[in-house]
């Protein structure tokens, strides 16, 4: 049975859901577009970097455009926006 999580954000679950799956999974193939594959762990590590780039330029709960094609690394930006 999974623990409820109460009162979380929905970025807070779905980044807690990234962290878990690294830690399961971490070197298993988590996303290839073809051109770039990312395992788990990279994707995280790369989302993380991305997140704390931006978090020195946009305050927590802004919105962050992203213009980018469809990719790996577009995944990691997003993930990225959601923990700045």
């Amino acid at each position: 049975m999974q623990k409820k999580i109460l009162n979380s954000a929905p970025g807070m679950i779905l980044l807690a859901h990234l962290e878990r799956t690294e830690k399961r999974c971490g070197y298993k193939t988590a996303v290839d577009d073809g051109s770039c594959r990312l395992t788990w762990h990279g994707l995280a590590s790369l989302s993380r970097q991305i997140g704390s780039a931006l978090s020195r330029h946009v305050s927590p709960g802004s919105p962050v455009p992203v213009l980018m094609e469809k990719s790996a690394r577009t995944l990691a930006v997003m993930l990225g926006a959601v923990y700045a």
